[in-house]
């Protein structure tokens, strides 16, 4: 390196990409319809404009052809639709998440729904200004509503979603494999002796 600094790496853990369930995701879709689409108000349209006026144009005509790719029409700053589309099932999408790692535990449905204006990119003050405001709160309340229907169904058992989404689940699994080498290079970051507990 320039400074004559030498530096030692080793890898000590690997997340795994995110393992969709169609089966669950389906479901969730289903529940839209339930549900029903999102709506909002003139006034939230208006402060929809506000955070896109400061977001670089560049990010805001790749978060359109972005909406056109995944079934949107890029015309909206808020969204109200869903889409599951199947054309996308297992492309990588940016951003990151720790869901990745319990996807391959469980089966895992997942739903997104508009919490933002179009354009607003996470980890900014736009999207925490959004995600506070009445926008954000729709969202999430929106989310929440699908996830009730879908536990709902699931715990019902409707259409042996159950059975369904656990066949996928094993089948992928097993299709997709590790490279062996990368698994053995990975050990746990702290040791395994036993940490002796206080008594009394």
């Amino acid at each position: 390196m320039m400074t004559e600094t030498s530096v030692d790496w080793e890898i000590k853990a690997g997340c795994y990409d995110v393992l969709p369930n169609t089966a669950l995701n389906w479901l969730m879709h289903s529940q839209t319809e339930i549900a029903g689409e999102m709506v909002f108000t003139s006034d939230e349209e208006k402060f929809a404009e506000e955070p896109c006026q400061t977001v670089d144009p560049s990010v805001m005509a790749a978060a359109k052809q972005n909406s056109l790719l995944y079934a949107g029409d890029g015309s909206r700053k808020l969204d109200p639709g869903f889409y599951h589309n199947l054309k996308h099932l297992g492309l990588s999408m940016g951003g990151s998440t720790d869901v990745g790692d319990v996807s391959w535990i469980v089966p895992l449905g997942q739903i997104i729904t508009t919490c933002a204006p179009l354009g607003v990119q996470v980890h900014t003050w736009q999207a925490t200004a959004s995600f506070g405001s009445s926008i954000g709160m729709k969202g999430m309340h929106h989310a929440a509503k699908v996830m009730a229907l879908t536990g709902y169904d699931l715990l019902l058992n409707k259409d042996g979603i159950l059975d369904k989404a656990k066949a996928e689940f094993k089948k992928v699994r097993k299709e997709i494999r590790i490279n062996p080498e990368f698994r053995q290079m990975l050990k746990p970051p702290v040791k395994n002796d036993p940490v002796p507990i206080p008594v009394g």
